[in-house]
Order: C-alpha cells, then structure tokens, then sequence
C-alpha cells in the first residue's frame, strides 16, 4: 500500500511548525510520517535520520515480486515528496538524503 497524496499533503501540514522549529534547533533526526497518518497505507512511518530517510511498515510489506510499476512509482513519489520536506528541515550531514526501506 502507498500513502495517497492527500495523505502526505496532511502530513506535511500538520508538520509544517515542527519542521520550522528542528530547523532552528539543528537536529536531523525526526519522524515525517506515523504510522496512523496514512489511512491508506496503515503501519507505513517515515523518519529522518541524518541523511537517511527510513520508510518501514509494520503491516505488509512495501514492496514484492508481484508489485507493479505503478505502485512502485506512486511509493517513489509520496517518499520524494516526504524527503523535500526533510530537506526543507536543513541540510543532510554527509551529503544528500538517501531513502532505505525496510
């Protein structure tokens, strides 16, 4: 299951003050994404960890043989849409966000 764009959009506004306030604090380490925001993808959760962005599930998996282009690309994109909003909380130390799915 991939988080729907309204599902990220939401998220991203509800974190919208605590991304301006990690940003004055100078921490990269934070959660972008809990697992009941995205009704649907339940269990999915996005955190930042320097220049890592962790995307795990806790219910199924994220992807598998049988997943679909689309599929994999609507996940791609909702996790690109989430790392510009990391980025916007200050810069990754040691170069660029990378994204591990777990």
């Amino acid at each position: 299951s991939v988080p729907t764009p309204a599902d990220v959009s939401l998220a991203l506004q509800r974190r919208a003050p605590l991304l301006t306030a990690l940003e004055s604090a100078r921490t990269d380490a934070f959660r972008l994404l809990q697992p009941w925001e995205a009704p649907s993808a339940p269990g999915l959760t996005v955190d930042r960890y320097g220049c890592s962005l962790l995307v795990q599930t806790f219910r199924e998996a994220l992807h598998g043989p049988d997943a679909g282009t689309e599929e994999l690309d609507a996940l791609e994109a909702s996790i690109r849409e989430l790392a510009d909003a990391a980025a916007a909380a200050g810069p990754a130390p040691g170069g660029p966000l990378r994204v591990v799915l777990s």
